[in-house]
């Protein structure tokens, strides 16, 4: 029983020494690699995708609501997604969006496009439609943080549906908080319709004993129709006579119309012969005028013939006196001379020539001139007073002719009138007898019924304001209501209970196994060279005891390690695309980055084997898988990661394959230096582990008492 107690000695060389002791320590300890490191390396990835960088670009240009406000419904989003950060979201331009998709800079992007605003506020347009956000993958960019960031945009989707989402109830309430106001006015208009219909109701009732006291006043009336009829027959009588007196009118003024125009003719005469007239005594005039001159002379001859004559007549006395024969014959020869001169010896006629010229009928002769000229001008001047009323007699006789004409055509047509006028009474005498035999057909108290129809009609016009005030607003607040029928409805459902769609503007997410393929491509690379050197020792001590060059002494372990490795390459590509049907986008090239990878996880080994030797040299190749399998970026981003695993992250050879793989299975984004990068650290990679290498092979030169005894041996 004691015996089975008891440690062997293979194990008990364990505890001598400074390594063997480390060695059981590592031992004890080595599967905190994946129980430990793993489980703290992926503690909480989805607890800091906060910290995986997004490009955010809000290409949205807005759009005008149906309330004619502007919506900037991208801007909100953005501020909304800024501060709830479900990842890290970077708001940048789209070209840098771009840029820092293809070359690692952001995971992933995302776009809040053009017509975001337009789409969200579509639900009651003609052409209701989600609004759309771009997601752009980048397969290059690791599967893990592409899937992770897929996720996380579908949950960004109730993040942005519910801000478009506020948006979409917001135009849709108001079309119904503007049926609610139209709603109210229109239980205003209500109120006012059925104030009327009361005072319409009151009005019927008024109306109703109007209609009563109608009927009183109807049979008043239908007493009193005779006495209508007796006056409408008198009118007919008077109509009658006032048509026989219009006739004998109309017979006067035609009499009277024949005599004033014989009074027109006769004045016309009269004018002519008054003209005649004037002319005459315009002849006497001149007559008269002459005389008259005559006289004046005659007059001044007069005197001169009075002087002689008195001296003639003396002389003749004086002769008489003295008597004798010889005074009588000087007498009777006076006598003879007085006689001779044309003086008259009669007294008679000496008594006329004396009277002739006497004053008193000179002074008559110029009166007569002067009334001569008087008629003269009254008969000739047309402004004279006779002749002037002459012509006005005779041109009033010709407007009383016209005018009398006139009044007797007018006088016709008050015949026809006065006619129509009797034909009229007749029919109206045969009416009011029509009348009353139909009065009592009558309906009752039209008086009363005016009084309460206008009662009635205040109402109805109350009622037509507030019915039509009704009908008006009820027709505004069925304007705003959203009407959806047809594929509107589908489509405006559709958008109500989804309003934000993605869309995949770059990689689709990969299938899981091909999304690990370019990590687990690497790993198994890494491992490979691990079993390689646990198979065969790479370190030959017969070729460094001959002497030769460490450059010889690395080569005659490089060699068939990496043509080993470039197999194992093989096999991994033709399983990749042959079998499991990952169909790279580049397969060549794919095999030859596997190849490449190979060759140099082979020589990093081999560089470590030849430092720290067979023993440690695979403990410590083993640490490092670990340490690259949670640091590579290929489960989980870094940045999701502790500080330490990004810490190795940022040197970690396997990291640079994995972007390798990436890149000959998914391609690369223009602008994308990853693969020249990788290139670039994995060739530095290897030469440096080659350099390494034969520093390590050249110190083993040296035999030390660990070569002959060594303190672990594996």
């Amino acid at each position: 029983m004691i015996s089975g107690l008891n440690v062997g000695t293979h194990f008990r060389k364990l505890l001598r020494g400074v390594l063997p002791p480390l060695a059981l320590i590592a031992i004890t300890l080595l599967p905190l690699l994946f129980g430990g490191l793993f489980v703290w390396s992926y503690w909480d990835p989805l607890g800091n995708l906060n910290k995986i960088p997004v490009a955010l670009v809000n290409s949205d240009e807005g759009a005008k609501g149906p309330d004619g406000q502007e919506v900037r419904a991208g801007d909100q989003v953005t501020k909304e997604l800024l501060k709830v950060e479900p990842m890290n979201f970077v708001e940048v331009s789209a070209q840098d969006a771009i840029e820092g998709i293809g070359n690692g800079t952001y995971y992933l992007g995302v776009e809040i496009p053009k017509n975001f605003s337009e789409a969200a506020v579509s639900v009651n347009s003609d052409d209701p439609h989600p609004a759309k956000i771009n997601v752009t993958l980048n397969n290059t960019n690791g599967f893990i943080p592409t899937m992770l960031g897929n996720q996380v945009t579908r949950v960004m989707t109730s993040v942005i549906s519910g801000t478009v989402g506020e948006q979409i109830s917001r135009q849709m309430f108001m079309g119904f908080n503007t049926i609610g106001d139209g709603m109210n006015q229109a239980g205003e208009g209500a109120d006012k319709l059925h104030d009327g219909t009361g005072k319409a109701r009151d009005g019927s009732q008024r109306l109703d004993d109007g209609a009563n006291k109608l009927n009183d006043g109807v049979q008043d009336a239908v007493q009193k129709v005779p006495d209508l009829v007796d006056g409408v027959t008198q009118l007919d009588d008077g109509a009658h006579q006032l048509n026989n007196g219009a006739q004998r009118l109309n017979d006067g003024l035609g009499q009277a119309s024949d005599g004033a125009d014989k009074l027109a003719d006769g004045l016309g005469r009269l004018r002519d012969g008054t003209n005649e007239l004037g002319a005459g005594a315009a002849a006497i005039a001149e007559g008269v005028d002459r005389v008259t001159s005559v006289g004046d002379q005659i007059a001044g001859l007069q005197d001169a013939y009075n002087q002689i004559n008195g001296a003639l007549d003396r002389a003749i006395e004086d002769l008489e006196r003295v008597g004798g024969p010889a005074a009588r014959d000087l007498v009777a020869q006076a006598r003879q001379a007085q006689e001779a001169a044309g003086i008259p010896v009669n007294p008679e006629a000496r008594q006329m020539i004396d009277t002739a010229l006497d004053p008193a009928t000179i002074t008559q002769l110029r009166a007569l001139k002067d009334g001569a000229f008087r008629l003269s001008d009254e008969l000739n001047n047309p402004a004279a007073q006779f002749l002037g009323g002459i012509n006005a007699a005779a041109d009033g006789a010709q407007s009383l002719s016209n005018a009398l004409h006139l009044l007797h055509d007018g006088s016709g047509e008050l015949l026809t009138g006065t006619s129509q006028l009797s034909d009229g009474t007749s029919r109206l005498v045969v009416g009011v007898r029509t009348l009353s035999e139909g009065s009592n057909v009558l309906s009752d108290g039209t008086q009363q019924l005016v009084a309460g129809m206008d009662e009635l009609n205040s109402g109805l016009v109350q009622l037509d304001d507030g019915s039509g005030e009704l009908a008006l607003k009820l027709n505004e607040g069925a304007d705003q209501v959203p009407r959806f029928d047809g594929k509107k409805l589908d489509s405006a459902s559709s958008v109500a209970s989804s309003p934000v769609r993605l869309e995949n503007a770059g990689d689709d997410v990969s299938l899981f196994g091909v999304g690990l393929s370019p990590f687990f491509l690497s790993l198994s690379l890494w491992f490979g060279g691990l079993i390689m050197f646990m198979v065969f020792n790479p370190i030959s001590r017969r070729a460094i005891d001959s002497g030769v060059s460490p450059l010889r002494v690395v080569l005659s372990s490089w060699i068939p390690a990496a043509a080993l490795g470039v197999i194992q390459a093989f096999h991994l590509w033709w399983m990749q695309n042959l079998v499991l049907g990952v169909n790279a986008e580049h397969p060549v090239q794919m095999f030859f980055a596997l190849a490449y990878v190979a060759i140099i996880f082979v020589t990093a080994i081999l560089a470590i084997y030849a430092i720290f030797g067979p023993s440690t040299g695979r403990l410590i190749t083993m640490i490092l898988m670990s340490l690259q399998l949670v640091a590579s970026n290929g489960l989980y981003p870094p940045e999701v990661q502790p500080k330490f695993i990004q810490w190795v992250h940022s040197w970690d050879p396997m990291r640079f394959s994995v972007d390798l793989m990436r890149h000959v299975l998914f391609g690369t984004a223009p602008g994308d230096h990853r693969v020249t990068v990788a290139l670039t650290v994995l060739t530095s990679v290897g030469v440096v582990s080659f350099l390494i290498a034969m520093a390590g092979f050249w110190k083993e030169r040296v035999v030390v008492d660990k070569h002959i005894h060594p303190e672990l041996e594996v």
